[in-house]
């Protein structure tokens, strides 16, 4: 169950998109289902990051020492 209480450590959001982060990996998921539960109509996805970086819109995200660097991002 998600508890309110625990929230992210990070969140953006532009329109439709979120940028959310937390401490473990298992609270993201436990959100998901949570947001998939609240309406029959409503399905939510998920990315998750690989090699410590997540292409967000147009912007390539990379954790380095706690700290996030950006760069532009273009599909290939």
């Amino acid at each position: 169950m998600y508890d309110k209480s625990d929230k992210p450590l990070m969140y953006h959001r532009y329109v439709d998109d979120t940028f959310v982060v937390f401490n473990k990996e298992s609270e993201c998921d436990i959100l998901l289902r949570h947001l998939n539960q609240l309406h029959p109509s409503l399905k939510f996805t998920m990315e998750k990051e690989h090699n410590n970086s997540l292409a967000f819109l147009d912007v390539f995200v990379k954790k380095f020492n706690k700290k996030f660097l950006t760069s532009a991002f273009r599909k290939a």
